[in-house]
């Protein structure tokens, strides 16, 4: 696994050497699920955050606004 897109919802994965099968068809992604697996942090949690959107900037850059709003919550947990 190459790059998770958060808010795109999108996983960048690169073919395993010597791996000869094909990546499934576009049509067909929505049948699959993508597991990352990290061997060193064995531990994880969720935190969901509830947003009246009409604080954030409706022209701003997403991307932006999602490390603003990580940064806030990270703050609180530390």
């Amino acid at each position: 696994m190459k790059s998770i897109g958060d808010i795109a919802g999108t996983v960048t994965v690169a073919r395993a050497e010597g791996e000869t099968n094909n990546y499934p068809a576009a049509a067909d992604v929505g049948n699959y699920y993508w597991y990352d697996q990290n061997s060193v942090d064995r531990f994880s949690f969720i935190v969901s955050v509830v947003l009246n959107k009409a604080i954030l900037p409706q022209d701003g850059d997403s991307y932006t606004t999602e490390l603003w709003i990580k940064q806030c919550v990270q703050a609180e947990l530390t």
